[in-house]
Parts: structure tokens; sequence; C-alpha cells
């Protein structure tokens, strides 16, 4: 586990800089509630790949999975 603090009042615009950040691991692993909290912390926007392939196929990460299997799924992520 990688802790992260960040002390003091930093200017905004010291983050504006910042390469995107990737969060990876298993499910419920937490990646989304951190990636939220960090992406406020940084006043970034949060994007949830999840939600994103959900929006432009218009199908469930459920549904997917059940008629692609995790290939398919896999297929959309990338």
């Amino acid at each position: 586990m990688i802790a992260i603090h960040i002390g003091g009042a930093l200017p905004s615009k010291a983050f504006e800089t910042l390469p995107n950040i990737y969060l990876v691991g298993p499910m419920g692993a937490g990646k989304t509630t951190v990636g939220r909290h960090l992406a406020e912390l940084l006043g970034r926007d949060f994007i949830d790949s999840d939600h994103e392939i959900e929006r432009k196929t218009g199908a469930t990460i459920p549904w997917i999975f059940e008629k692609e299997g995790e290939v398919g799924f896999r297929l959309r992520e990338t």
C-alpha cells in the first residue's frame, strides 16, 4: 500500500501539470472510492472506466459478462 499525504495548502495550479492517474486493481479493492476522493483533493475530473463502457455501449457490465464473457469485456476496456 502506498500512502499519500499532502500537507499544507498548495496552490491549485500545482496539480494542473500532473499527468493522469490510473488506479488498477481487483474488483472491490476501492479504486472508485479512492479515485473519487483523489480527484476531489486534486481538483481533477474522475472517470470510471466501467461507467464509460456502460455509457458508450448502452449495456451493463453484468450483461456484457453474461453475453460476451470476460474476454468481451476486456476488449471493450481497451
